[in-house]
């Protein structure tokens, strides 16, 4: 791994390790260290945003039909 790679949170890592269940996953450090880096890009995306809007809309819409 190169040097700038090993001190950025949201560079790729390939576990070599199987984990049993998903709770033991979530407990990995590497995951505890890039949990709030990803959401918080994720957050600021525009277009993942406008999904949310998206689907907000058509939930509403299909609860108006529904009750119609």
């Amino acid at each position: 791994m190169a040097d700038d790679e090993e001190n950025d949170p949201t560079a790729p890592f390939n576990e070599l390790e199987a984990f049993d269940s998903l709770w033991q996953a979530l407990k990995w450090k590497q995951i505890k260290k890039r949990i709030p880096i990803c959401f918080k890009k994720t957050i600021r995306n525009r277009y993942f945003l406008a999904n949310l809007v998206y689907l907000v809309r058509i939930k509403n819409l299909i609860k108006i039909k529904f009750y119609l």
